[in-house]
């Protein structure tokens, strides 16, 4: 292949419509900032389309749902389409689930240099340079609903370079089988290749974190083609404010106050790590056998969060502490699971399901009405492996405190 040099943007997953969530409560100087944080996260993507001159963007699916985002998201995506027309920059973009065809209105309309795969059958585009193809895109508006489709890419035109744009679950081996140089996948929050030979299969993730689970920075990714037509991949971070969770070991045997002093130090190290975005830390303390109760149940916790937000999550960036949580299962003896009691028989039946993670396990039945609620439903979300793990253990933590009554030591 003998092509020039070229670069691209490939981004997916703005999610315009949806701001963070997973706070308790929302600190009024962080209020504008989690609203704003997807779509300053997408700003960053179209700013540096123009400032690096990229000669072309890859959208990848769930961009803005134009149901749920109201006219402010769907002004904002158009304002910066016609920036990129502007210069000259089209973009290509394949829709996911939130932003299929049928959802969008037909007011609304694109400029002339955004180009959405419209058929459910695959498509292909040619971008030229100067009248010379120089990359052939192919993919298809039906991806949404289902897994990648990789046979339908094996009969891609060949020739110059090729990108197939997709969204959903990939199967890599099935994707090496197919004639594309470069994977643009979306549909997924986490950045990840899933393989650079034959060719390059890639998700850029979700510019901006959006709850507690999506820890990390987040953004986009700038491919650049050399004129062999090898990928150089430059993972690039647009997030505005940053999910963490900090894990602290502590002895079994320590008191409150030292305890707050040294969460206090693991924030004061992680506010000089800060490079522009606000964090929000989730503090899981290991250890404190002898705290444990008073951190789970009796206001310990809510003491030291409030007194660390008020010490560190002030300042601009700020680390703003929204939770603090023990290892709650490591404080129940292992004795315990083996009584034949009541407390034996549900500890056994919480342990089955924290041994066998593909046992299904699904809250929202039992809320009922209430599940019309997006926070309740939030709240009894399992569908991670994180969150599935932090329910479970909470819940034979507080098993074992109401079924013991109090009695006995736990040792």
């Amino acid at each position: 292949m003998s092509i020039g040099p070229f670069r691209f943007i490939h981004a997916s997953d703005f999610h315009l419509e949806q701001p963070p969530t997973g706070l308790l409560e929302i600190p009024d100087h962080l209020r504008e900032v989690l609203i704003d944080a997807p779509l300053n996260g997408a700003h960053e993507v179209f700013e540096a389309a123009v400032s690096d001159a990229v000669d072309f963007v890859v959208l990848a699916g769930d961009i803005l749902d134009p149901l749920a985002a109201g006219p402010r998201g769907v002004a904002f995506l158009l304002q910066h389409f016609e920036q990129l027309e502007e210069h000259d920059i089209r973009v290509y973009w394949a829709p996911g689930k939130v932003d299929a065809l049928d959802r969008w209105p037909g007011s609304v309309s694109f400029p002339d240099n955004v180009r959405m795969f419209e058929s459910a059958e695959l498509e292909e585009i040619i971008h030229y340079r100067e009248e010379e193809p120089l990359a052939t895109l192919a993919g298809s508006a039906g991806e949404g609903s289902r897994g990648v489709h990789a046979a339908a890419y094996r009969h891609v035109s060949p020739g110059s370079f090729t990108i197939g744009v997709a969204f959903g679950r990939a199967d890599a081996d099935q994707l090496t089988r197919c004639p594309i140089d470069y994977w643009a996948l979306g549909g997924q929050h986490r950045r990840e290749t899933l393989f650079t030979s034959p060719g390059t299969a890639h998700y850029p993730g979700t510019v901006q974190g959006r709850n507690p689970d999506e820890t990390g920075a987040h953004g986009y990714t700038v491919v650049n083609v050399d004129d062999g037509g090898r990928c150089r991949l430059q993972a690039i971070t647009s997030d505005s404010l940053r999910w963490h969770e900090e894990s602290v070991e502590v002895e079994d045997s320590i008191a409150a106050e030292d305890l707050e002093i040294l969460l206090a130090d693991r924030l004061q190290r992680l506010s000089t790590s800060l490079t522009g975005q606000h964090m929000l830390v989730s503090l899981r303390v290991n250890g404190a056998r002898s705290l444990a109760a008073k951190l789970r149940y009796g206001g310990l916790a809510e003491e030291l969060v409030a007194s660390l937000q008020r010490e560190y999550g002030r300042g601009d960036p700020s680390v703003w502490t929204i939770g603090l949580s023990c290892d709650a299962s490591e404080h129940i003896p292992s004795g315990w699971f083996e009584e034949d009691t009541i407390l034996g028989d549900y500890l056994r039946a919480v342990q089955e399901f924290q041994q066998d993670d593909s046992r299904p396990l699904d809250l929202q039945p039992l809320l009922g009405e209430r599940r019309r609620d997006p926070l309740i439903r939030s709240a009894v979300d399992v569908s991670t492996n994180d969150a599935r793990r932090r329910l479970l253990d909470e819940a034979a933590a507080l098993g074992a405190d109401l079924l013991r009554g109090g009695e006995g030591e736990r040792d």
